[in-house]
């Protein structure tokens, strides 16, 4: 009895601390066990896509030359292909010429204005000088004579009989002597001479007294008025020259526009000439060429397609259950066939908002799952390694904390 006792004692002992090291187990897991990261992979394929753009003409014509070939590289700015432009040539030459004639008729309206213009200036100015002096005459005639002007008048005429009577002794003079044989006849002419210019002088200055007192005469103060009317008519006549001025003004701002329409064809002529020649709008690779040399060229029809090279990237499908564990920025490691032992690194940088049916040429794990989101992956190309088309692997490292 006392054995069972015992034996029955030790199996609860043994159960009780098997108890405590599994509850111990259990504590030290759940409270004391550091967090240990897990990842998850998300498998995905695509195809390798780049940004491709037609090339297409802007004018029809036969395609004279075609410079590159497919998988060619080609720099933005590069010829690619010429279109056949005699004719636009030809429109393009005509456009000059009319330029150029059109330079010309600027040129000569301009120096027309300018040679009316200083003439219309330099007959103003004269017309108007004219005008005051006419106009002060006038004014001189209507006022009459001022009482200096007859002192000096009466001044002259004395003078003048001083100087006749200071003649006539000296030619008496000098007849005595001639008559003595003193002098010789010159001398008595030269003195005979010199009275008769003192006797007119004396009658001059007696004539103009005269005047002078008078005052200005009816038919001199009329022949003033008359010219003041004459030298005002030529000024309203120099100023109607302006009229002219304007014309040419209006000549010149016609060649002016007419130069700028000539210049405005002449751009048009050049654009539509340069459209014949066909240049690479981007650095890239030409993909595909549609057309060879001697074909019709038409706008809006691709000549070749070009792929920008230096970025690709990958569109992926992902079910829903796996959009949540990826995001923008996501590294995303790439492997393609051509190149089995490299890895080229991507990033996600969009993840589509709307959900949408399985490609019908994607094939995904899942099959049962029909509703994807497509997720976009930028790859670096710089080497320009991976071409439009190249079927491609990617793996998505989704890291998470588990207990």
């Amino acid at each position: 009895m006392e054995e069972e006792k015992k034996l029955k004692f030790r199996k609860v002992l043994v159960v009780a601390l098997v108890l405590i090291a599994a509850g111990s187990t259990c504590v030290y897991f759940t409270c004391f066990r550091p967090r240990i990261s897990s990842s998850e992979k998300i498998f995905a394929s695509g195809t390798i896509e780049a940004t491709e753009v037609d090339v297409c003409p802007e004018v029809s014509g036969k395609i004279v030359s075609l410079l590159v070939e497919e998988g060619d590289l080609v720099k933005a700015g590069q010829v690619l292909a010429e279109i056949e432009s005699e004719e636009l040539k030809a429109k393009y030459q005509q456009a000059e010429a009319q330029v150029e004639s059109a330079k010309a008729q600027v040129a000569r309206a301009k120096a027309a204005l300018e040679a009316k213009r200083k003439s219309a200036e330099a007959q103003l100015s004269q017309a108007e000088a004219a005008f005051r002096q006419a106009k002060a005459q006038y004014e001189k005639a209507l006022q009459g004579p001022r009482p200096q002007e007859v002192k000096t008048a009466a001044a002259n005429l004395e003078a003048a009989k001083a100087q006749l009577d200071l003649t006539r002794k000296t030619f008496e003079r000098i007849e005595f002597l001639y008559e003595q044989g003193a002098v010789s006849e010159q001398e008595l002419d030269e003195a005979e001479a010199k009275l008769e210019v003192a006797a007119a002088n004396l009658e001059k200055a007696a004539q103009q007294l005269s005047i002078t007192e008078e005052g200005t005469r009816q038919e001199d103060l009329a022949a003033a008025a008359a010219a003041v009317d004459y030298a005002r008519a030529a000024v309203n006549l120099a100023a109607a020259q302006k009229e002219v001025v304007r014309a040419e003004e209006a000549n010149y701002e016609a060649a002016l526009e007419n130069l700028k329409q000539a210049e405005a064809l002449l751009a048009q002529a050049k654009a539509a000439l340069d459209k014949t020649v066909i240049k690479a709008p981007l650095d890239g690779v030409v993909l595909l060429k549609n057309f060879e040399v001697g074909e019709l060229a038409v706008p809006g029809v691709p000549l070749v397609t070009l792929g920008d090279l230096s970025k690709v990237w990958l569109r992926l499908y992902l079910p829903e259950p796996e959009i949540g564990k990826i995001k923008l920025g996501q590294e995303v490691e790439v492997r393609v066939d051509s190149f089995p032992k490299r890895v080229f690194k991507g990033k996600i940088v969009n993840i589509s908002q709307k959900a949408e049916f399985t490609p019908k040429f994607v094939q995904t794990k899942r099959e049962r799952v029909n509703m994807v989101f497509a997720v976009k992956v930028l790859i670096p190309n710089e080497q320009g390694l991976l071409k439009p088309g190249m079927p491609a692997d990617a793996v998505i490292t989704c890291r998470s904390r588990g207990d």
